[in-house]
């Protein structure tokens, strides 16, 4: 087994273990026993729905840049990239194989992986629009007003990161900093693939129209992923207002991003806990939510293994 993979195995069994340390068994056992399986498939139904529109709003980028594939083809692409997302560190680890497929079947290479960066960074954008438009509505509802922080924390954080690599000339100034710490990384790989995002930007910077129908696309499926956790709390019988869904779950979505564990296991449950606990739910409740939303995705993901069984 790569020790890489064994590694976030560990990882993510080790944060859940932590986990349950912390949370009363015998509550979490009840909340699981009372689930009302026909939410939860619905939350499923959700969940696919999402994908399925993720697809078409990288779809909509694939056509912008002239490349030769069909929806269909960027679906089974997306599809497969969250079967390989299970095994891979992190919720966008996918995107590695996403890269691959799509690289494998296109004679513009670097075109094909810009799409996926700006596929990436759109969504990140449309979690943030979601997140800070929420803050400003549950900030009367709210006794804790240190959750806005984080939100605002993190969005100043997201855009931060956004307009510094974005900046050519900045990036390699870093990078000339960086160049000797970082030993094990080729500063020629790393200007190429800042100069390939930076190409893209630039492409698509000019295409307005584009970009704001992807960031409405991207709006709407983030808010489908909203509404699945809403949903799975439904399904526990958990009393809290949806807006709150709205603001927390850009964080956690966020966070499920860093390469830390396997398909975000470990971190969606840790991050629940953290910050709905911060809006009156237990801890038992808030790691029920993760560790359903985990399943959910894991079931996902595992229809995106069918795809690729049936098309390898």
């Amino acid at each position: 087994m790569n020790k890489k993979l064994l590694i976030r195995i560990v990882l993510s069994t080790l944060f859940i273990s932590l986990l349950l340390s912390q949370v009363d068994t015998d509550q979490l056992v009840g909340l699981l026993r009372t689930i009302n399986i026909q939410l939860l498939l619905f939350a499923l139904f959700i969940s696919i729905l999402s994908a399925i529109l993720n697809a078409f709003r990288w779809f909509i980028l694939v056509k912008e840049s002239n490349l030769d594939f069909s929806f269909p083809n960027i679906l089974l692409f997306n599809f497969t990239g969250l079967f390989f997302s299970i095994f891979l560190p992190g919720l966008t680890g996918g995107d590695i194989a996403r890269a691959y497929y799509i690289t494998k079947s296109s004679d513009s290479r670097a075109q094909a992986i810009s799409t996926i960066i700006i596929w990436r960074i759109i969504g990140i954008m449309s979690l943030t629009i979601i997140a800070l438009i929420a803050s400003f509505i549950s900030f009367p509802l709210l006794e804790d007003k240190s959750v806005i922080i984080a939100v605002l924390a993190m969005i100043l954080l997201i855009y931060s990161i956004i307009i510094l690599v974005s900046n050519r000339k900045l990036m390699k100034f870093l990078l000339n900093k960086l160049s000797v710490p970082l030993k094990r990384i080729s500063k020629f790989k790393l200007e190429l693939k800042l100069n390939t995002l930076y190409d893209a930007l630039q492409k698509f910077r000019k295409q307005k129209k584009i970009l704001l129908i992807n960031i409405a696309v991207g709006i709407v499926t983030q808010s489908l992923i909203i509404t699945c956790w809403y949903v799975i709390s439904q399904s526990l019988d958990i009393d809290i207002s949806y807006i709150y869904f709205f603001m927390l779950i850009p964080i956690i979505s966020l966070l499920n991003s860093i390469p830390i564990s396997l398909n975000g296991v470990g971190v969606s449950e840790g991050a629940a806990i953290l910050l709905f606990g911060n809006v009156g739910l237990e801890l038992s409740q808030s790691f029920s939510m993760g560790l359903l939303f985990s399943a959910v995705s894991l079931a996902v993901g595992l229809i995106g293994g069918i795809f690729y069984i049936l098309n390898k």
